[in-house]
């Protein structure tokens, strides 16, 4: 009965969902935890509208016959689901998780701890990181690395690019960003080749991040400034048409681009602010007392 609820689920076109439920109710009736797993799933994920209150129960049952993906799921229903969250209660089923051996349980307990729970607590978010890290989980690497430079006071560097160079390695494209940044402007001394190969990288499989600090670095740690290729990275990273590097391009076309192309930057910002950006709605505000041609 539980296969075939899956099948339904996640193989079958269209999905049939109320089938599949009622697979999963008998399954779990007769004490399947997987199916109270998957049915609780179903019900937050998947149905129309949601039934939270008994997913909850679906996966509390599950969980406390020793699921450790139900205390996983328990941990994400009432983080990111249940309103208000209730935090306290999904610390605890993380941390059973966790405790289990579960990898992702790890990293979402860090990242409740370092980023929704008050005070955070960026030690045992760090022993959390550290173990899924250990066993493999590459965001977890990348994670650690954040919370070490950006969290910690004074950051551990040397720490965090270890992490970053690990993750990286294995081929998460935020840590290569995050690590070509570090050894260009925090590491001494600088490693700007090595810096931009790795954003290069990142930036041929699709990282904006990438792209924008690229940019960012022809601009700023070119002597003198490279602003043909600074100009090339804003321009792709604007055509993917994320609101923030549209902004950026639009500023660079306005205040470093010689002379300024101030109709290219309106068209640019108006694209983010179109978006919702506002720093883009109040720099056309300053753009449009400039006429163009203007500097």
């Amino acid at each position: 009965m539980y296969n075939l609820g899956v099948l339904l689920t996640d193989y079958w076109n269209p999905p049939d969902l109320p089938t599949a439920r009622s697979l999963y109710e008998k399954a779990a009736e007769s004490g399947n935890s997987d199916a109270m797993t998957a049915l609780g799933s179903l019900l937050t994920t998947r149905w129309d509208p949601p039934e939270l209150s008994t997913a909850r129960a679906c996966y509390e049952r599950a969980a406390k016959a020793g699921n450790t993906e139900a205390m996983y799921n328990l941990g994400v229903l009432l983080t990111d689901y249940w309103n208000p969250p209730d935090l306290p209660t999904a610390r605890a089923w993380y941390e059973k998780a966790a405790e289990a051996g579960h990898t992702v349980a790890m990293l979402n307990l860090g990242a409740l701890l370092t980023s929704r729970w008050m005070p955070p607590d960026f030690s045992t978010a760090r022993s959390w990181y550290e173990k899924a890290a250990d066993g493999g989980n590459v965001p977890a690497m990348y994670n650690l690395g954040r919370l070490l430079m950006h969290r910690y006071d004074p950051p551990d560097i040397s720490a965090a690019r270890s992490w970053w160079e690990k993750a990286a390695a294995a081929g998460d494209l935020r840590a290569m960003t995050s690590l070509a940044w570090l050894i260009a402007e925090m590491w001494d001394p600088p490693d700007l080749s090595t810096a931009r190969e790795l954003a290069e990288k990142a930036a041929s499989l699709g990282h904006t991040d990438a792209m924008s600090w690229l940019a960012f670095s022809f601009l700023r740690h070119s002597d003198p400034p490279d602003l043909t290729a600074a100009r090339a990275w804003y321009e792709k990273a604007a055509s993917t048409a994320e609101p923030q590097p549209m902004y950026d391009f639009g500023v660079f076309l306005a205040d470093f681009w010689v002379p300024p192309d101030l109709s290219a930057a309106r068209s640019w910002l108006q694209r983010a602010a179109d978006a919702g950006h506002l720093d883009a709605m109040g720099f056309l505000i300053l753009l449009a007392s400039r006429p163009p041609g203007s500097v």
